[in-house]
């Protein structure tokens, strides 16, 4: 519970101390999007951004991105919200993507918000199967019984494109792996 009210405190305070000391934003192509709660969000989609549009970064490299522009890799907290970021990567014809999701410990945490991201099936989107064939997380680069078994953590949550014919889904990844991304503010 320490680290989570740290964390959202650390949030609170990287957003506003670059308001605070003038620290000058990124510009970039962004959409805004209204949630059923009636919160604005700003999307910056790295491939319909001419600048980010070749990006495609490992997930810290795609978070300094995101921070550059005043904001951080987004986070999925409605069906609402995760249906039109999934519309712009079907639309976008992109394979996969960087979200804040990361896995601290057992617990995974939407890092853009603080928010944690529950296993259920029913309220999250992981997704039914993956390299392994099992369900999403699998940790299946840190798993030795698994194939394509590496010793590395998959700590970062990515959603995937119908990469294992399971439609647009999130998976669990290896940070490490290179990707296009979404950022977003609120």
């Amino acid at each position: 519970m320490l680290k989570l009210i740290i964390f959202g405190v650390v949030t609170l305070l990287s957003s506003i101390i670059p308001a605070v000391f003038g620290q000058q934003c990124s510009v970039g192509r962004t959409l805004q999007y209204r949630d059923p709660r009636g919160v604005t969000h700003n999307y910056l989609f790295s491939w319909e951004n001419p600048p980010t549009a070749s990006l495609e970064l490992d997930w810290d490299g795609a978070n300094s991105v995101c921070r550059r522009h005043c904001m951080n890799l987004v986070s999925l907290e409605s069906a609402a919200e995760n249906t039109f970021v999934k519309q712009h990567i079907s639309s976008g014809r992109k394979r996969y993507i960087w979200t804040s999701g990361r896995k601290t410990g057992q617990s995974w945490t939407w890092t853009g918000s603080g928010v944690g991201i529950g296993l259920d099936r029913r309220r999250s989107d992981w997704s039914h199967t993956g390299g392994a064939g099992i369900p999403q997380p699998d940790n299946r680069e840190n798993n030795p019984r698994l194939e394509g078994y590496n010793g590395i953590e998959e700590s970062c949550l990515a959603i995937f494109n119908n990469f294992y014919n399971d439609g647009l889904k999130w998976h669990d990844v290896a940070c490490y792996h290179k990707k296009p991304f979404v950022c977003e503010s609120r």
